[in-house]
């Protein structure tokens, strides 16, 4: 099935992975790795000689490049990331998940209890979708309608790079277009836009444009809370899943995890009955999760590694 952005969709794998019937490009495989994959992975990133980063409520490893407003400088990937880039590169039914290429970057993320990211989109330097391993705790992803175009104003930009693209970007999906949700009383706890800025976190040691790493891709952008409609769709993200968001999900909603301790599973989350959950349910965060964020940065520069 050709989609009218030019991806192409398996119409068999979307039925069999797609859970939220208001945002039907948002897609969940549960164990995705087996426990032993998981162990070597969290193994693997954590011993890793990329440097760490640390920003307000997380710190992250930026692999396969630096990506700004012209595209990716390309670095080499570690090998242990070779055997999931290839099998995500697979996903997805006819075309692949990134159009037939394979994904090229990658962000290591590890949050605390109590840590997570303010709403917010990835930029257009992505080939419009990210696919997202989960390793080690649980979280809960959650996405809401970027802010009507007369509300603009009331997104500022986060980080450097060039101004994201709004819903006029990629056509949303025709697959299955569904009813709007009725507006549902979130609760959610305020939280102050995020203090890393591009010098602070190149300051760091993550080199030119880190701060475009930080804040998930050029075009990073945040929605102030007292801006904030309710969630369109959540998703319970258990450890050694793989959640895939894509098209509509990536280029009309903002999407977060929030700052909490305890994660409230209420009625935006999609896939409470994969575990036999009920919405009202608290559920602790546990301990430390990292999440493998994997994409394809669409343009490449040349790289300014010497080979060997």
């Amino acid at each position: 099935m050709e989609n009218t952005d030019g991806l192409s969709y398996g119409w068999e794998w979307c039925r069999r992975h797609r859970v939220a019937p208001h945002l039907p490009t948002l897609f969940y495989i549960p164990d995705y790795v087996v426990p032993e994959q998981e162990a070597q992975s969290l193994r693997e990133a954590r011993a890793s000689k990329a440097k760490w980063v640390q920003l307000s409520g997380r710190r992250l490893q930026n692999l396969g490049g630096v990506v700004h407003a012209k595209g990716l400088i390309p670095a080499p990937l570690p090998s242990w990331l070779q055997p999931l880039l290839g099998r995500l590169a697979e996903e997805g039914g006819e075309g692949g998940l990134y159009g037939g290429q394979p994904p090229n970057h990658v962000l290591v993320n590890s949050y605390m209890p109590g840590e997570g990211i303010m709403p917010h989109e990835d930029g257009p330097a992505y080939h419009p979708v990210v696919a997202i391993l989960s390793l080690g705790a649980p979280a809960v992803l959650r996405f809401r309608r970027k802010p009507k175009p007369e509300d603009d104003s009331s997104v500022p930009a986060a980080t450097g790079g060039p101004p994201a693209r709004r819903g006029s970007g990629a056509e949303s999906t025709s697959l299955l277009q569904p009813p709007e949700l009725p507006q549902q009383q979130q609760q959610q706890r305020p939280s102050s836009p995020p203090q890393e800025t591009p010098e602070s976190v190149a300051g760091a040691g993550a080199g030119p444009g880190a701060g475009v790493a930080a804040g998930e891709g050029p075009g990073y952008e945040v929605a102030r809370p007292q801006q904030c409609p309710p969630y369109i769709a959540s998703v319970l993200l258990q450890p050694r899943s793989l959640v895939i968001f894509r098209d509509e999900a990536f280029t009309d909603c903002l999407h977060c995890i929030e700052e909490v301790s305890e994660e409230l599973l209420d009625e935006s989350v999609a896939n409470l009955d994969m575990y036999g959950l009920s919405p009202g349910t608290t559920l602790p965060r546990g301990g430390e999760r990292i999440s493998l964020t994997v994409r394809r940065v669409a343009r490449v520069m040349p790289s300014i590694l010497r080979p060997r």
